[in-house]
């Protein structure tokens, strides 16, 4: 499910579980009649445009009130904030009608220069029945994907794209390739990317709107309840008519070029990706912490990982994986054993079609298509994006470098202990293998997260993290662990029963699997609340009471901020919630010495933030509070709680 910015909060009337049950809905209604079902679609999107149409409308209407009182009465001065607010809102509602849609950065290739290409296409595109090419461009993503644009952007003449990402040019051969170009241009024959384009501007649309309006009274009155009504259902009949757009045109592909080899090239495609891509961005996180500057060059790296065929028991292992997976409820793409299903290529029988579809990668030629239909052209590419991505990573690879910094000398202080005591005590010896994990992976921590165990069975994250190594090795003793964690600590609920569906899943435990599913949408809709709770803003009048910490970690929080010279004061309480109040929200209040702290405020409190979760453990969510000036009353209110003052640099001297 997409709700991810604040717009898309706002419009949210739909629980997960509403969400689920719609989406099943119309996925049945879209397999009995799919021609009535697009109508519907049609009809939902119709009522947002509508909507918006009605919106400007009205606004028009009010505009043209004011200037008819103008023109027959004279100006007045209240006709200048009308003017004003009238105005802001047609621009708003304008501008987003006729933003213009992001173009994927990409190189478009010249057919021309490569005819073994230009080759493939004209077959593909003989095969299928069109007549017009598209235009073919080469983008960094392991994805191709199909792109309609209007000339005159929100209408006319469209020109039409297939984009081929240069790491899946590596990944697959000739032949698999033109099962995809096959795929991809069965979406622009059936009009797939026209419908999803007229859709897009929907929803950028009202993203716009929400976001420009939806804090103000025209939006609270106006918009909001309209869009919290149509939003789930407009989110849950494009989800849908996504995935059968996806399925219909593998369907096509496959009647042109053959469905053994849009299988092969769907096959292929998942297991590198679920394996090599995966692995190989993974492996660079972990280098971020040890390395000082970003890889030269990140997507050739990748490329190269890609025309390396993994070994035959890896890929059997990420098969079987594949096969127990299912189509998550807010993805545009059906999983693999729903995509082989609709091609009538699995038998039913869980041990032949697993083997069938093995045979399909091997003894296969694996001529590289990158390099076979584009052997001199793609290097210019792959310099820029190179270069592109070692821009874009560099920031985030300078923070993580100097967080793998304090990283280290945290395991190095841990070790000091560890050999000085013989012993660390279950929260010390958590952090040390957590900080293992951070640099070498989850394998290399998971003796000391069993130790850890071994002092603590009842530790929830040391439980959580190897039930969740356990349970993606298919190692049934994982749920026990997982069962543990979740009895402890609520926020992993949602993650946690997602692991043990997905586990009964692949064990043929569907019902089952499905009471977890809807027991993680319940706990992941508690913790939004809960967690959109604890985002707001600090007040005096919130009710404060005493935090109830042990003492080792008071005296880790005090060892921590004492030894910073602008800190005065240090206050520490718990928010009493209303949502999850068994998750205790902790507020530390820092009372800065008067004239300081100002200078790299927000830089120096991120700085602190990030310290606090490296190094207490609080095992629960936390906020950091200025108290500087206008601060008075929430200082008061904090101060009145026993036991909340745990520095005061005054006394300390």
């Amino acid at each position: 499910m997409r709700f991810e910015t604040r717009s898309e909060k706002d419009a949210r009337k739909f629980r997960r579980s509403d969400f689920y049950r719609l989406v099943r809905k119309y996925e049945a209604e879209a397999k009995r009649n799919p021609a009535r079902y697009r109508a519907r679609v049609m009809a939902i999107a119709l009522l947002g445009y509508g909507m918006i149409v009605g919106f400007m409308l009205l606004v028009v209407g009010l505009l043209a009130l004011v200037i008819f009182r103008n023109v027959t009465a004279g100006f007045e001065g209240w006709m200048i904030g009308s003017y004003a607010i009238l105005g802001v809102l047609i621009w708003t509602i304008l501008r987003g009608i006729l933003l213009p849609f992001p173009f994927p950065f990409a190189f478009e290739l010249d057919l021309g220069a490569f005819p073994m290409l230009q080759r493939t296409v004209r077959d593909v595109k003989k095969k299928l029945g069109v007549w017009r090419t598209p235009r073919i461009l080469v983008t960094d993503e392991y994805n191709a994907f199909a792109l309609s644009r209007p000339w005159l952007g929100i209408a006319g003449p469209a020109r039409h794209y297939v984009a081929l990402g240069l790491p899946l040019l590596h990944a697959l051969n000739v032949e698999e390739l033109s099962a995809v170009i096959a795929h991809e241009m069965a979406h622009l024959s059936r009009f797939h990317s026209r419908w999803m384009a007229w859709i897009q501007r929907l929803r950028v649309t009202w993203f716009e709107l929400l976001h420009r309006l939806g804090r103000s009274w025209v939006g609270r009155f106006l918009l909001l309840p309209f869009a919290r009504w149509w939003w789930g259902y407009f989110e849950a009949a494009t989800v849908v008519l996504s995935r059968q757009q996806e399925l219909e045109a593998n369907q096509v592909a496959a009647r042109a070029v053959g469905r053994d080899l849009v299988v092969q090239a769907l096959v292929r495609t998942e297991v590198m990706g679920r394996r090599v891509v995966a692995d190989y961005w993974e492996e660079l996180w972990q280098r971020s912490a040890r390395e000082a500057h970003v890889p030269a060059s990140v997507v050739t790296m990748l490329g190269r990982s890609l025309t390396r065929q993994p070994t035959a028991e890896i890929v059997s292992e990420t098969l079987n994986r594949a096969f127990g997976d299912h189509t998550e409820i807010g993805s545009t793409h059906p999983c693999l054993r729903d995509t082989l299903t609709s091609l009538d290529y699995l038998t039913g029988k869980e041990q032949s079609d697993r083997a069938r579809v093995l045979s399909r990668l091997s003894g296969r030629s694996r001529e590289v298509a990158a390099h076979e239909l584009m052997p001199q052209g793609l290097d210019q590419a792959s310099q820029i994006f190179d270069a592109l991505w070692r821009d874009f990573l560099t920031p985030i690879w300078e923070v993580r470098n100097r967080q793998g910094l304090q990283f280290r000398e945290m395991m190095l202080e841990l070790d000091e202990l560890w050999k000085a005591e013989g012993k660390l005590p279950a929260v010390k010896l958590w952090r040390r293998a957590w900080l293992t994990r951070e640099f070498y992976g989850e394998e290399k921590a998971m003796p000391l997260v069993k130790q850890v165990l071994a002092i603590d069975g009842k530790h929830p994250l040391a439980n959580f993290q190897l039930g969740r190594f356990l349970l993606e090795r298919d190692d049934a003793t994982g749920a026990d662990h997982v069962f543990n964690a979740i009895e402890v600590d609520p926020a992993l609920q949602g993650e946690g029963h997602r692991l043990l569906a997905d586990h009964y899943r692949r064990e043929g435990l569907t019902e089952a699997a499905e009471g977890l599913e809807f027991a993680a949408m319940d706990a992941e809709d508690a913790l939004d609340d809960a967690n959109e709770e604890r985002l707001e803003r600090i007040r005096a009048r919130d009710e404060f009471l005493p935090h109830e910490l042990s003492e080792e970690v008071v005296d880790d929080l005090r060892d921590l901020l004492s030894g910073i010279d602008d800190v005065k004061r240090v206050y520490l309480v718990r928010k009493k919630t209303e949502h999850l109040p068994e998750l205790p929200f902790y507020v530390i209040g820092i009372v800065p010495h008067i004239g300081r702290f100002a200078r790299k405020r927000a830089e120096r409190l991120r700085a602190l933030e990030f310290d606090c979760d490296v190094r207490i453990d609080f095992a629960s969510s936390h906020r950091l509070v200025i108290l500087g000036r206008g601060t008075w009353w929430l200082r008061r209110s904090l101060h009145r709680v026993p036991g909340s003052e745990i520095w005061n640099s005054r006394r300390a001297s």
